[in-house]
């Protein structure tokens, strides 16, 4: 071709021969930009060294002035210049025939295509994987994952996805595969790590927290609900509604895809309660009561440090606000922030919250984290970060009408499909054919 175009079976040859070139960059989180995109960046760091230079500073402060300078000034460069990708954003993963396919598997995840066991898992996943893409990134029925992808039997079956991914298959069908891998690489971290997979058990033990200490009965035909320390002598406190909130199986996946930055811990940085009241001091009695006293169902010494303005909290300002409402409102005041609505809110009773399309998208709330002690099925100690928050009615209704929650989950597939599609041998082969002289 002309141009300096290479034709695509050789731009396809070319780009998985320079593949581990590519991923040693990213591996070492440098940027793979084609050289004109750096420009700005490197034309700013060799001005500083200059300037530098005609200082008469000692070497090895205008070294470490360098570094400040430059990492003050890298937010104000065009995000290209500093944006390091995921691994798994690479276009190709620089497989030429099954042999490279199960070696990648072997060393990368640990995975022998020839162990029944191991094959077994890697089916279920890559299953997995097809079947959340039909459901969540597929915007029609024709967009869905090609029968010769979703053949999975045996190890030729998922090696044919890698080496469609890498361009030795049909073109209609690289797009495709390499979403896949993404999302199953996805899906083979949340079954590997530690913390994710405690979820299950971590929910049971909240579940088990509000059943015991948050009670409902009829009164005057109207079901109103309780907290209770389950202690002889405490008053218990009326609540209007607790909330789990909890991370179904595809919106993990959708929040690891979402972002490059995005890993296990933001999976878990949702999961919590919420708690409404029906009054600015009946939610300080309850923060008093949970968090604050010796028969606390979780002890204040519990609140992760540094969290926010968890701090604001201790037993003192709780009793001085609740002897006096205005202390009470200022305190209230200044622990609350705004919150965007979770999209995945469970009642205590385990109905969805959130099928209501006029609920709340932001409001304000008291955020307090603390660590929730629980024993891992083989009877291991860990502790947990329990998200709370609290609200009172009047809060809660008042932001009642704000915006429908589709549009946070529509917003982020929209990312997610934007994200595991758009990097990939044909997007960047088209790439090479309108500027060909920024390959290589």
């Amino acid at each position: 071709m002309s141009n300096g175009q290479l034709r695509f079976d050789d731009f396809v040859d070319d780009q998985n021969s320079r593949a581990s070139c590519v991923a040693t960059l990213r591996g070492l989180g440098i940027p793979e930009s084609p050289e004109n995109n750096t420009a700005v960046a490197n034309v700013v760091g060799d001005t500083i060294t200059r300037v530098l230079a005609a200082t008469s500073l000692p070497q090895d402060e205008a070294i470490a002035l360098k570094d400040v300078l430059l990492a003050n000034l890298a937010p104000l460069l065009p995000k290209e210049h500093r944006d390091v990708r995921s691994m798994i954003d690479i276009i190709t993963p620089g497989v030429k025939d099954e042999s490279d396919v199960k070696n990648l598997l072997r060393n990368s995840f640990g995975i022998d295509l020839n162990n029944k066991s191991d094959l077994i898992y890697t089916i279920r996943v890559f299953g997995e994987a097809v079947d959340f893409f039909n459901e969540h990134v597929s915007e029609e029925k024709k967009d869905d994952v090609k029968p010769e992808l979703t053949k999975l039997k045996s190890p030729s079956d998922i090696c044919r996805i890698f080496l469609t991914a890498a361009g030795y298959g049909e073109k209609y069908n690289i797009k495709i595969a390499c979403a896949l891998l993404r999302i199953a690489v996805v899906i083979d971290h949340i079954e590997r790590d530690p913390d994710i997979s405690a979820l299950p058990t971590v929910e049971k033990r909240m579940l088990e927290i509000i059943g015991k200490h948050f009670k409902s009965s009829k009164v005057n035909s109207r079901k109103e609900t309780f907290f209770t320390t389950g202690r002889a002598g405490d008053i218990d406190i009326p609540v209007e509604r607790v909330e789990l909130r909890t991370k179904q199986r595809h919106r993990m996946i959708a929040k690891l895809l979402h972002k490059p930055g995005h890993s296990g811990k933001s999976v878990l940085d949702r999961i919590g309660m919420r708690i409404t009241t029906c009054s600015a001091e009946n939610t300080l009695r309850l923060i008093h009561a949970l968090l604050f006293t010796p028969s606390s169902v979780l002890p204040g010494m519990k609140v992760l440090p540094g969290e926010s303005k968890n701090l604001i909290f201790n037993e003192s300002s709780v009793r001085c606000a609740l002897m006096d409402p205005r202390i009470a409102n200022g305190l209230i005041a200044a622990a609350s922030e705004e919150t965007t609505e979770a999209p995945d809110l469970v009642s205590s009773d385990g109905t969805g919250l959130n099928d209501n399309p006029f609920s709340s998208s932001k409001y304000k709330a008291i955020n307090i984290t603390v660590l929730l002690p629980f024993e891992t099925d083989n009877g291991g100690r860990r502790e947990f970060p329990l998200e709370i928050q609290f609200m009172d009615i009047r809060s809660r209704t008042t932001t009642e009408a704000e915006a429908p929650h589709s549009s946070y989950e529509k917003k982020q597939m929209k990312a997610v499909r934007s994200r595991i599609l758009s990097r990939n041998l044909v997007t960047a082969y088209d790439k090479h054919k309108k500027a060909p002289e920024l390959e290589g």
